[in-house]
C-alpha cells in the first residue's frame, strides 16, 4: 500500500526501497518458518521497515479516500498474481 500511495503522490518510496523491504520481510518469514521465532534479525532491516510503517502512517493521515481505494485495488490485483507495474507519470 505504501508504494502504491507513494506513486500517487503521497510520500517518497523508491523501487530500491521496495526491493529491500521485500528482502527484509522474506528473511523474517524464512526464519519464522524454520525456527518458529518471527523477528527482524538486523538493525538495518528494522530501520527500513520502521521507516515504511512511519511513512504509511503519515499517508493514512493525508491521502484521499480515492487514493486509498485505488491503492487498495492495485494491492488486491498484485496479490492475485498481476505483475507489479509502476503508475505512469502524468504529463504536465
Amino acid at each position: 500500500m505504501a508504494t502504491f500511495l507513494s506513486e500517487a503522490g503521497h510520500g517518497k518510496f523508491s523501487h530500491e526501497s521496495l526491493l529491500a523491504a521485500d528482502r527484509a520481510m522474506a528473511e523474517v518469514f524464512d526464519g519464522g518458518r524454520k525456527t518458529g521465532t518471527w523477528q527482524v534479525s538486523s538493525e538495518s532491516a528494522f530501520a527500513l521497515l520502521a521507516a515504511i510503517v512511519s511513512m504509511y502512517d503519515r499517508q493514512l493521515h493525508s491521502a484521499t479516500l480515492g487514493a486509498l481505494t485505488t491503492a487498495s485495488d492495485r494491492l488486491e490485483r498484485f496479490k492475485g498474481g498481476e505483475a507489479y507495474q509502476p503508475l505512469q507519470k502524468r504529463r504536465a
